[in-house]
């Protein structure tokens, strides 16, 4: 059953028994006004509207919430919501009127207005999961790249060395190049900055990657 569906039927099991509620639901269903005797009139009118002519998407694609209502009615039902807070936009949409929302806040908003509550919630724990996700993508991708450049200047370097010792000028090196050169070589996948502890010196990132720059100079004048 889709998000939308679940809702409404969530709904019609819960029609309101309270005279006047149930009156101002009857009203939304028909597409009549009412008459506002008691704070949740106005709720149960409009949850009326949306059991009869309400669409919302599932909570986890882009969010919209339409009210399928025309004439001076539309206007009527804008009026309603708005004395809420929620303004809708007023538009047609393949020649039918309708009013709708496309910021989750405002769908939100509307669902809780219409005693939908948990429904809402459910629309509030997306949203929370979906930018969880966004995070942990970025995340992913930063670290990703990351990788991708220290394996890239891993390969340079290695190449470097390589090429040194084809023309037996690996041990000519000067002894803190050499010394960057053999860590290189016993640990040919780490950062820069895990290549630290092995130097014999306290020595900075930058440090080393000063030595190795070197050292691909030296092999590239050969």
């Amino acid at each position: 059953m889709s998000f939308c569906n679940e809702i409404k039927q969530y709904l019609y099991d819960n029609i309101p028994v309270k005279g006047c509620c149930h009156d101002a639901y009857v009203c939304g269903i028909e597409q009549r006004q009412f008459e506002t005797k008691c704070d949740k009139c106005d709720g149960m009118f409009l949850r009326g509207v949306f059991a009869s002519r309400g669409y919302v998407s599932e909570p986890d694609k882009r969010c919209e919430l339409v009210l399928h209502v025309g004439g001076d009615f539309r206007y009527y039902v804008a009026g309603v919501l708005a004395d809420h807070g929620i303004q809708p936009c007023i538009s047609t949409r393949g020649g039918r009127e309708i009013l709708y929302y496309k910021r989750r806040d405002d769908a939100e908003d509307f669902l809780t207005l219409i005693g939908a509550e948990k429904f809402s919630i459910v629309m509030i724990q997306e949203a929370v999961m979906h930018d969880l996700r966004q995070e942990v993508n970025r995340t992913s991708n930063a670290l990703t790249a990351n990788i991708n450049r220290s394996s890239r200047a891993s390969a340079e370097q290695l190449s470097a060395i390589k090429k040194l010792m084809d023309a037996k000028e690996y041990q000519k090196l000067p002894p803190e190049l050499k010394e960057a050169a053999d860590i290189r070589l016993d640990h040919p996948e780490e950062s820069l900055e895990a290549l630290r502890p092995y130097f014999a010196n306290a020595i900075t990132k930058s440090g080393i990657k000063h030595r190795f720059e070197r050292i691909i100079q030296i092999a590239e004048s050969i």
